[in-house]
């Protein structure tokens, strides 16, 4: 059965700049109705007044069926409908009591859903255990993940820490980064996360100093000693000229293609993920109390956005001590992805969004997915009918606009985590995290 869910917003600035179509009703027409977000199976409807205060005893209709019928008091309203079938059209229209027309036909189309029809291959590198932490697809034939690949057993020093799949082998590598500026010395350390702008611009970290691979050869990126109060976990940016790590203790910084320069995050929460959309457009999400206790912080969350300007604080999350109402935010934020239109927040066991046309200022609850023992740490998309979702205890997860699909990796007697996730552009799926304590990677295709 077909319902619509109802959120209600008094209206503010927004804090994106992504574009938006609407449809604006004739002079005269006192509501304006606007697509927020397009699902496979659900639309959600900005409805807006203009140039009325007073409340107004209206009707939405989808078609001939009246999918709405209240009084709207505030100035705007989103409604959320659910239940629809993907790659139909849908006609909407804001109608006052006496079925008098208040906002022209809003014509929405859904998209099609994906296939969940993964073949998957589990890949075990290195013979003396270790584990990935991240990954980046350039293409299907072009993957870089980087961790800790020892080559003798119980090794800490002789060791490689990347490997590259070139669409017929894996070959690992050793990356040697700088230990700081002005040193000859260097160090082969765990790498902690990759970034990749293309085949011939990617940068990696160990956490604390930076190598950039031009296509031919790895380039080392200097630090000043004792300039991260926190180690880097996270990689992204625009360009080699716009590039942002976060990392513990709040740590944000910019490299502007000549030097590094620490940003204020307002936290001193431990930041594990980091997407945007453009320059002034990025989140970053953090989480105490898994790992590693942070002092005065330990079970809080935090989601941040940056402007262009200066990070700001969009939501925060603590352990409830009583359970808490369907619609606030819990769980451990671990990772951040958007779509054009959507931004999304794994927290725990449920997932977050925030429309980027119209948001509200604040996430709204979406979707409950069940990963078994509640830590998400990495997600990624192609759009937003086509996103993977992975985490604690080998769980890998596929949204196809309509269902989950939950992959047989799980094994509960098996001490094993997916840390990372990067879809290439034809939608085959690269995941990397440990098993058993060994460095694995899994390869979807469909």
């Amino acid at each position: 059965m077909k319902k619509l869910i109802l959120f209600v917003c008094i209206a503010f600035a927004i804090w994106s700049n992504c574009r938006h179509e609407t449809a604006v009703g004739p002079q005269g027409r006192p509501i304006e109705l606007a697509v927020n977000w397009v699902g496979s199976v659900e639309v959600g409807l900005r409805l807006k007044k203009l140039g009325v205060t007073e409340p107004l005893r209206l009707s939405v209709q989808r078609d001939t069926t009246q999918v709405f019928s209240g009084t709207v008091t505030v100035a705007e309203t989103t409604l959320v409908d659910t239940g629809l079938l993907p790659m139909q059209t849908y006609h909407y229209q804001a109608l006052l009591s006496g079925d008098k027309e208040v906002s022209k036909v809003l014509t929405v189309t859904t998209m099609d859903t994906t296939s969940h029809e993964f073949s998957w291959e589990m890949i075990e590198l290195g013979n003396f255990g270790g584990f990935f932490k991240d990954v980046a697809a350039i293409s299907e034939n072009d993957v870089w993940a980087v961790g800790f690949l020892p080559v003798q057993p119980m090794s800490t020093v002789d060791a490689n820490n990347a490997a590259h799949w070139d669409g017929q082998s894996w070959t690992l590598h050793r990356i040697l980064f700088p230990t700081f500026c002005g040193s000859s010395g260097q160090t082969g350390a765990p790498a902690e996360a990759v970034f990749a702008f293309s085949s011939d611009d990617v940068w990696f970290t160990n956490g604390g100093t930076f190598v950039q691979w031009d296509g031919s050869r790895f380039n080392r990126i200097c630090m000043e000693r004792g300039f991260l109060r926190g180690g880097i976990l996270k990689l992204w940016g625009t360009s080699s000229e716009n590039i942002f790590g976060v990392g513990h203790s709040g740590e944000i910084i910019q490299f502007d293609g000549t030097e590094w320069k620490r940003m204020e995050s307002g936290t001193n929460i431990d930041l594990w993920d980091i997407w945007g959309l453009s320059a002034d457009n990025i989140w970053a999400v953090g989480h105490c109390g898994f790992l590693r206790f942070c002092e005065d912080h330990n079970g809080e969350g935090v989601l941040l956005h940056y402007d262009g300007a200066r990070w700001q604080t969009k939501a925060s999350t603590t352990i409830p001590i009583e359970p808490p109402p369907p619609n606030m935010l819990t769980g451990a934020l671990k990772a951040v992805w958007s779509s054009q239109q959507t931004l999304y927040v794994p927290a725990g066991s449920g997932i977050y969004r925030e429309s980027l046309r119209f948001g509200t200022g604040r996430l709204e609850p979406w979707q409950q997915i069940a990963i078994p023992v509640g830590f998400t740490f990495g997600m990624h998309g192609l759009a937003d009918n086509d996103v993977v979702v992975v985490g604690d205890a080998g769980s890998i997860l596929h949204w196809n606009g309509a269902s989950w699909r939950h992959y047989p990796f799980f094994d509960a007697s098996l001490p094993q985590t997916v840390w990372s996730v990067s879809m290439a552009t034809n939608g085959e799926v690269f995941a990397v995290g440990t098993r058993d304590g060994k460095a694995i990677i899994y390869h979807g295709r469909r």
